[in-house]
């Protein structure tokens, strides 16, 4: 299930059922952070497409580890949080690592998938660049990501046909 614009037990656009899911074999067979990406189709709700009714992203690939302006949201679950409300961290990201983007924030376990919007229209509407993968377990606390590549464009259009 789906709950579009969830906040403290409810979902502003009901919630929607899904019908197919994919990631990469290297992720399911072995963690490859490089491909920590996923994609679900969802079915219609009283007629209508999820898109229609709610809006969405844009979906971006081959961007490099350092975005000015970016945001990243996320339902982080650990205290001091619940899982129940959405937050978001804002920065320019930077690279971490050999392929991922890093940007400081305190969000924790639950803000996994959560998009990193690049080039935005507005607070939440923009173009999904990366989407969280995991967090730096000591220091600055840290969000990492690699950046979408060609391969999650071509798994996204594998979804779509």
């Amino acid at each position: 299930m789906f709950a579009p614009a969830y906040y403290n037990g409810q979902s502003g656009y009901g919630l929607w059922n899904w019908s197919q899911a994919r990631t990469f074999n290297s992720w399911m067979n072995s963690s490859d952070f490089t491909h920590d990406q996923a994609f679900v189709t969802l079915q219609q709700r009283n007629g209508a497409n999820l898109i229609d009714a709610v809006g969405g992203n844009g979906l971006v690939w081959g961007n490099s580890q350092n975005q000015p302006g970016t945001r990243i949201w996320g339902w982080p679950a650990e205290p001091p949080y619940n899982g129940e409300v959405p937050y978001y961290c804002d920065g320019d990201t930077f690279a971490w690592g050999g392929s991922d983007a890093a940007l400081t924030c305190s969000m924790n376990g639950g803000a996994s998938g959560g998009p990193w919007l690049k080039d935005r229209i507005d607070a939440n509407l923009g173009y999904v660049f990366a989407v969280t993968s995991r967090r730096t377990t000591s220091g600055t606390p840290t969000l990492l990501s690699t950046p979408n590549s060609a391969d999650v464009k071509t798994m996204f259009d594998l979804m779509t046909t």
